[in-house]
């Protein structure tokens, strides 16, 4: 077997993370987002653009609300958003 065909490259296709709005359940919204990280091979720091990138209505007012040191923290802003 050739060294190149063990290479696990990334899907063809991204798989849309779903949108979090705020009313909703954060959990299945989690779930969600961690299928599309996984199937999408995403980095840390892409899971942080996507997750910001998902919120919509009254969640993204988290990114106004909380310092840089929290919206620039995937852990952070999950914790946030839990709350």
């Amino acid at each position: 077997m050739r060294a190149e065909s063990c290479i696990i490259s990334k899907p063809k296709h991204i798989l849309k993370p779903p949108k979090f709005d705020g009313t909703g359940s954060f959990e299945t919204f989690l779930a969600q987002f961690r299928i599309c990280a996984v199937y999408n091979q995403w980095t840390e720091a892409e899971k942080l653009v996507y997750l910001r990138g998902s919120l919509k209505k009254e969640a993204v007012q988290v990114l106004w609300d909380y310092s840089a040191e929290t919206t620039n923290s995937l852990k952070e802003m999950v914790k946030v958003l839990k709350e």
